[in-house]
C-alpha cells in the first residue's frame, strides 16, 4: 500500500496574485498610520455645563488654562474651537448657527502637569466626545487684506529695526492721543502688528495677512484719526505714510476649520 502523498504548502500569492502583497501593504499602512497619529491625551475628569446667565462686565468670562487643567466660564463653542485648534474667528466655517450664541462652563483637570499644547489637544478630545464634534481642515481662497512693504517708497519701510542683541521681548500697545488712535511698537515683531490690525479691522470680515517679509524686531509709532465710515482707508493711509507699509485688498489661501457636526447639548459628565 502506497503512503498518501505529502500535502504541498499553499501560498496565498500563488492562488491570488498580488493579494498577499496588497494585504501586507495595507497592514503596513495601518502600522504607519498609527505611528503617525498617536492617541491624543485626555483630561482625567471634566465637567461641561451650559451657562444660561447673561454676561456681565468683569465676570471672569473666558478660557483660563493652568498647569493642572482648564477652567472655562461662559465661553461659546466657537471660542472653544478657536482656542483648542489655534485658529482665528474667520477660519471657523460652519452651517451650525448657534456656535457663538450658546455658552458653556467647563472644569477640566489633567492627571499631571501639562503645557498649553497638551491642554489644547485635551480640549480637542473633549469637544469631540462631549459635543460629538466632527471637523476637517481645508484651504480656501477668501477675501483678505495683505500687508506688504510699499515698493514705490524708495526709502523702504520706516520702522527702526532693533539690533538682535538688544531684543528683550516685543509688544505693540494701543493708545489714544486726543481723538487720534496710536499703535506703539517696542521691540515688536511684525506678527504683533498683524494681531492689532486684525483686531482693529475685525468688522471688515477680511483677515490681515503678513506679506512684508520683515523678520526682525522693530520700534515704531503709528497714529491716525479714525474714520467710522471708512476705517480701513484711514488706517491704510497711515501705514503707508508713516511706516512705509501697504495694506491692500486681495484674495488669499487660508486654512479653514470646517465644522461638519456639533451637538448643542453636551453629553453627561
Amino acid at each position: 500500500m502506497q503512503p498518501p502523498p505529502e500535502p504541498h504548502p499553499v501560498r496565498v500569492g500563488s492562488l491570488f496574485p498580488g493579494t498577499a502583497l496588497a494585504i501586507f501593504a495595507a497592514a503596513l499602512g495601518l502600522v504607519e498610520l498609527h505611528a503617525q497619529e498617536p492617541p491624543r491625551p485626555q483630561f482625567e475628569v471634566a465637567s461641561v455645563k451650559p451657562n444660561l446667565t447673561p454676561r456681565r462686565d468683569k465676570d471672569g468670562s473666558g478660557i483660563h488654562p493652568g498647569t493642572g487643567g482648564v477652567s472655562v466660564k461662559r465661553a461659546s463653542l466657537k471660542s472653544l474651537l478657536m482656542w483648542a485648534y489655534g485658529v482665528k474667528a474667520y477660519q471657523v466655517v460652519s452651517g451650525v448657527n448657534w456656535l457663538d450664541s450658546e455658552f458653556y462652563d467647563i472644569e477640566a483637570k489633567a492627571s499631571e502637569k501639562a503645557g498649553k499644547d497638551q491642554l489644547m489637544l485635551m480640549m480637542q478630545a473633549l469637544l469631540e466626545i462631549r459635543f460629538q464634534l466632527v471637523q476637517h481642515r481645508e484651504t480656501r481662497e477668501i477675501p483678505a487684506n495683505e500687508l506688504s512693504v510699499d515698493k514705490a517708497d524708495k526709502n523702504g519701510p520706516k520702522l527702526h529695526e532693533v539690533p538682535p542683541g538688544d531684543k528683550i521681548g516685543g509688544q505693540v500697545r494701543f493708545a489714544m492721543a486726543g481723538k487720534a488712535k496710536q499703535l506703539i511698537g517696542t521691540q515688536a515683531p511684525i506678527s504683533e502688528l498683524i494681531v492689532w490690525l486684525n483686531s482693529l479691522l475685525i468688522d471688515s470680515g477680511r483677515p490681515v495677512i503678513d506679506r512684508t517679509g520683515l523678520t526682525g524686531a522693530y520700534d515704531f509709532q503709528l497714529e491716525w484719526l479714525p474714520d467710522d465710515d471708512f476705517p480701513a482707508a484711514a488706517l491704510s493711509a497711515a501705514l503707508q505714510q508713516q511706516l512705509g507699509l501697504k495694506l491692500e485688498a486681495a484674495k488669499a489661501p487660508v486654512e479653514m476649520l470646517v465644522i461638519d457636526r456639533a451637538e448643542k447639548s453636551p453629553s453627561g459628565n
